[in-house]
């Protein structure tokens, strides 16, 4: 009780020069078909990618690009084996500059059952990239609804609610995220100087 006026939620922060220069250190060659990239753990129990993998399955045109691992990897190409999507879905493992994948997307997919503020949404947002989420996750600073599209965790939904996506021409807004930090910053300092 002492400290509720005292304490602020503040998300992480992210070094926007490098994550733009980090994405041009790679030359990756793509299909022509829309890509949807997800980077992060493959861990079933909250980031069901199982999700993706079916609405590969069920819309033609796309590819999914997964970079990261995790201890579903091993069932994920199993389920990808099994749908026959081996030319489509590509597996790239972990990566210490996942930036070059991203800047080659159409989408940043996130299809989880629960996240805290994903690092992801800040990553795609600098690149520009648009945002497909089953994670309203906003904060003060930043509405996510205003930048991603927000879909439906059921399978079915999220199958037609994304090829509407895919076949829209609407635009999500842009986001100046240098200003977003500074104001970041600014609750930071403001809190410190009234704790000293």
């Amino acid at each position: 009780k002492d400290y509720i006026n005292k304490c602020i939620v503040i998300n992480n922060f992210i070094d926007i020069d490098k994550i733009k220069k980090l994405s041009t250190k790679e030359n990756i060659k793509r299909s022509k078909n829309k890509l949807l990239v997800f980077i992060g753990r493959l861990d079933d129990s909250s980031k069901k990618l199982s999700r993706q993998i079916k609405l590969v399955k069920e819309i033609n045109n796309i590819d999914l690009w997964i970079v990261g691992d995790g201890p579903d990897r091993e069932k994920y190409e199993e389920e990808v084996k099994k749908y026959n999507l081996n030319n489509r879905i590509t597996f790239f493992g972990s990566k210490s500059n996942p930036y070059p994948y991203m800047k080659e997307a159409d989408y940043i997919i996130l299809t989880s059952d629960y996240e805290g503020f994903p690092v992801t949404y800040l990553e795609a947002l600098c690149l520009n990239k648009p945002i497909i989420t089953t994670i309203p996750t906003s904060d003060e600073y930043l509405n996510i609804e205003e930048y991603a599209y927000i879909i439906s965790k059921d399978q079915s939904k999220m199958n037609k609610e994304v090829k509407k996506i895919l076949e829209s021409k609407e635009e999500k807004k842009t986001i100046d995220l240098e200003k977003i930090q500074e104001r970041r910053m600014a609750s930071l300092e403001r809190l410190f100087n009234e704790v000293i």
